[in-house]
Parts: structure tokens; C-alpha cells; sequence
């Protein structure tokens, strides 16, 4: 198991997508400004390969993480950076956006 923290260092909420394998969308609730937001995830030891498992039970690779400012959330997207995760480099990955925290 290993855990994504997305900590919100900008004025405004943030909103976030999980891209999973075959272009699944999964939302992640608005994380206010001075919050975070855990996901816990799975990671295959052999390929790097993190999963996503929903409230259902189903199991789904994540392909990317996506995150911006709602309301500008086009104009501020970006692709988080999930490479320690993958490599297993660490099982705890903290990305602030919007701020240095």
C-alpha cells in the first residue's frame, strides 16, 4: 500500500481527476485551500503499475492524476508527477500545489 497526499497550497479549491487504464474518470472531492487530500494506493512491485481500487471493490490502474484551480480548472490543470511512487522510490508521495508548504 503506499499513499498520495495532495495538499492544497492556493487561494482557491483545488479539483482533482484520476485518470485510470482505459480512460476512466474518477473525481476526487474539491480540496479546500489549506487541505489535503489522501488517496491510498496499490502499487505491483514488479511493473510500477499503481491502482486505484473504487468504493465498489474494482481495481483500476491509474494512467494519471490531474489537478487546477476550479473554475480556471482547464487553464490550470497539470499532470502530477507520480514517478517516486512508481519506482519505488518512496510509499508516500506529498505534491503541494499552489504554494510552498
Amino acid at each position: 500500500m503506499v499513499h498520495l497526499e495532495i495538499f492544497n497550497g492556493a487561494e482557491s479549491r483545488l479539483r482533482c481527476q484520476l485518470v485510470l487504464a482505459h480512460f476512466v474518470t474518477q473525481d476526487i472531492p474539491p480540496i479546500p485551500p489549506g487541505n489535503k487530500f489522501v488517496i491510498a494506493l496499490e502499487r505491483d512491485v514488479d511493473e510500477g503499475t499503481l491502482i486505484f481500487r473504487h468504493a465498489g471493490g474494482q481495481s483500476m490502474a491509474i494512467e494519471n492524476v490531474l489537478c487546477g484551480l476550479m473554475g480556471a480548472w482547464r487553464e490550470t490543470r497539470a499532470d502530477l508527477d507520480l514517478t517516486d511512487l512508481r519506482a519505488g522510490e518512496t510509499a508516500e508521495l506529498r505534491i503541494v500545489l499552489g504554494g510552498a508548504h
